[in-house]
């Protein structure tokens, strides 16, 4: 997992580096997340950076999200590519989870379908358990200009 996330890393640095900064498809979105599954129902919000192309978009996220087992956090880089219906897109994103109640940490894989309201489900594993979510993320993109 490590190595995969290293590897998304570099092409996602290697994509910045090669392109002009246009500011307009650059956006800093917060977000409210409301969820649920194994673990139980989850509440939280959403920060996270995002640069639209032509081709896919590419970004990285935070999100805390409490539920009776305590807050956990979830942050990595996601990137959105369009299907084959030009006007589908979809969304993976991947990175580590931790809870700040038990100090465990893990890493999550995820997918969701980009847009102002956004359905999601996300596997995580949390110290040796393996748990999945799902829920709605709503989002406010704000655009980062000059």
């Amino acid at each position: 997992m490590k190595y995969l996330l290293s590897v998304l890393t570099i092409i996602l640095s290697l994509q910045l580096n090669a392109q002009n900064w246009n500011l307009p498809k650059n956006y800093m979105p917060i977000g409210i997340n409301a969820g649920g599954g194994g673990s139980g129902g989850v509440f939280g919000g959403e920060l996270s950076f995002v640069h639209t192309g032509d081709d896919f978009g590419y970004g990285f996220f935070v999100d805390v999200l409490a539920n009776k087992n305590g807050s956990r956090i979830f942050a990595g880089p996601e990137i959105f590519i369009p299907s084959n219906n030009s006007s589908m897109i979809i969304g993976l994103e991947a990175g580590g989870v931790t809870n700040t109640r038990t100090n465990k940490s893990g890493f999550m894989l995820g997918l969701f379908i980009p847009y102002y309201v956004i359905p999601y489900f996300r596997f995580f594993n949390l110290g040796g358990e393996s748990f999945a979510e799902a829920g709605v993320l709503f989002k406010f993109p704000i655009p980062i200009t000059d």
